[in-house]
């Protein structure tokens, strides 16, 4: 049976070896769970969600470790941006990813493929594009490139591929949070927590502040942003309950908190709770 374990990178000492993706470790939960070690390496953590899975034992692992070196700094958005400063900077940010070859960023509108998936996803998501400054990513593939906006700057970015077989790229580096039309760092009362960019934008529809953390696990950068808007309530809802009750964990200590709440929804992801319940 699959389980979720919180556990510190630093924790995992029994490094094995690693691949481009992944870093390789001993289990240290096996001989819990199956009731001998692993001596051959089966936790494989992914280096840039931060979430391992044992293939041995079947437990997922959310890794609570940021090796940002500057986690404390308040002005970490500022440092992050340092070099933005408008919404215009697509050049300059796959300039510097070393992203396969770049040829256009125009708006969603331009494109019909864009358009076609867009619609696909819904109707709620079309009529928030615009506010939402998605474009269209033209290049090697196509696809919607979604900037993410904290303190009125673009600090990163996904994209949804509409063509070949990956799904999504989001830009290397820390994982910071995603609020659809951008989040500023100062008092909100009350948020929810999701997954992925899109489950965001679908909440969005019944809830002013949805924020995404891009993944299943919170790190110690996105609990400093998340201290800094001193939300009261929390609403956690990830893509199963187990996922949502592993990352309540990770929040309770938050001293701002009142009140956190796991939420269960009859659908895969909030996006398709959504889409299936409120908008018709």
């Amino acid at each position: 049976m699959r389980t979720y374990e919180t556990l510190d990178l630093g924790d995992l000492k029994d490094y094995d070896r690693e691949t481009s993706t992944h870093w390789i470790y001993l289990c240290p939960f096996c001989y819990r769970k199956i009731g001998s070690e692993d001596v051959s390496g089966h936790l494989y953590v992914s280096k840039t969600k931060l979430v391992g899975l044992c293939f041995r034992c079947d437990t997922v692992v959310l890794v609570t470790h940021d090796s940002i070196e500057y986690v404390d700094d308040k002005r970490i958005i500022e440092r992050i941006a340092s070099e933005i400063n408008t919404l215009t900077v697509y050049d300059y940010l796959f300039s510097c990813d070393a992203t396969s070859e770049v040829k256009s960023f125009p708006s969603w509108k331009e494109d019909p493929d864009i358009v076609g998936y867009l619609e696909e996803r819904g109707k709620h998501v079309v009529a928030k594009a615009n506010e939402l400054d998605l474009k269209a990513f033209i290049g090697t593939k196509k696809g919607v490139l979604i900037p993410v906006v904290i303190n009125g700057r673009v600090v990163s970015y996904q994209i949804r591929f509409i063509t070949g077989k990956k799904r999504y790229y989001t830009r290397p580096g820390p994982k910071l949070l995603y609020r659809p039309g951008g989040l500023t760092l100062s008092y909100i009362p009350e948020v929810v927590l999701v997954e992925g960019v899109f489950d965001a934008i679908s909440v969005s529809i019944i809830h002013p502040s949805p924020i995404a953390i891009f993944g299943h696990t919170i790190t110690e950068l996105q609990k400093i942003l998340i201290r800094e808007i001193a939300p009261s309530r929390i609403y956690v809802c990830m893509d199963s309950k187990q996922l949502s009750e592993a990352v309540a964990l990770q929040l309770k200590d938050l001293p701002t908190l009142d009140d956190l709440d796991v939420l269960s929804v009859p659908y895969k992801d909030p996006d398709e709770w959504i889409k299936h319940t409120v908008i018709h």
